[in-house]
């Protein structure tokens, strides 16, 4: 990319901030926030426990998964669709008006849990929270590229929760979510697999209709 088209691209991305915070739904991550809160607050006296941390973590984790889709519902989509404006740098705007609030929700959250004398595997949980919201966010783009969805956070959010209910339940040798002990690599490998999954995913999706891929040519 010239430096003159990303200059224009970045003049357009600022002249669209003031819109875009009028019209993305940034308010479920502030829900989501509140109710991180909360849960620090009710379990502040349990945090030494690692297992309790750990399942607050995976908890936050899902409702931020949950919170991020709600970012791409647009009903405009269709109409800019026909603007110069490449497909990917119109998603990641709102993205980015969630994204950013998101991260900072979770690592207030994994501070607070760390502290002196508990031993929870931030890193880890980390990747998984990082997959939980590739994925989720992933799955929202297919559904504004390939189904014409305007609104697919709740559509998402469901799926999410129930995915949140039935991970645990994996059985062992597809298991991914496990306390720390024998199976946390490998558990963590497949996160990894499924963050690398997810984003090739969301890049297919976020990429211009009329492109050329190699495998197509």
């Amino acid at each position: 990319m010239s430096p003159a088209i990303a200059g224009v691209r970045g003049r357009q991305l600022r002249a669209a901030a003031e819109p875009l915070v009028r019209a993305v739904r940034w308010q479920p991550v502030l829900v989501v926030a509140g109710l991180t809160a909360l849960l620090l607050w009710w379990q502040w006296g349990d945090l030494e426990d690692a297992t309790v941390a750990i399942w607050l973590l995976r908890g936050v984790a899902l409702m931020l998964a949950a919170a991020l889709p709600f970012g791409l519902d647009d009903g405009s989509r269709a109409t800019l669709a026909a603007s110069p404006t490449p497909l990917s740098s119109r998603t990641a705007g709102p993205l980015l008006l969630v994204v950013l609030p998101a991260a900072s929700v979770w690592a207030v959250a994994c501070w607070v849990v760390s502290r002196p004398g508990a031993d929870v595997p931030v890193g880890g949980l980390t990747l998984e929270a990082l997959a939980l919201g590739a994925s989720s966010t992933a799955l929202a783009l297919s559904l504004c590229r390939w189904r014409d969805v305007t609104d697919p956070g709740a559509l998402t959010a469901p799926v999410v929760v129930a995915l949140g209910l039935v991970l645990p339940q994996l059985p062992r040798w597809a298991a991914i979510v496990v306390p720390p002990g024998p199976g946390w690599e490998s558990a963590h490998l497949r996160w990894l697999a499924v963050l690398a999954a997810a984003v090739l995913v969301a890049g297919v999706a976020t990429s211009d209709p009329g492109r050329s891929w190699p495998a197509r040519a």
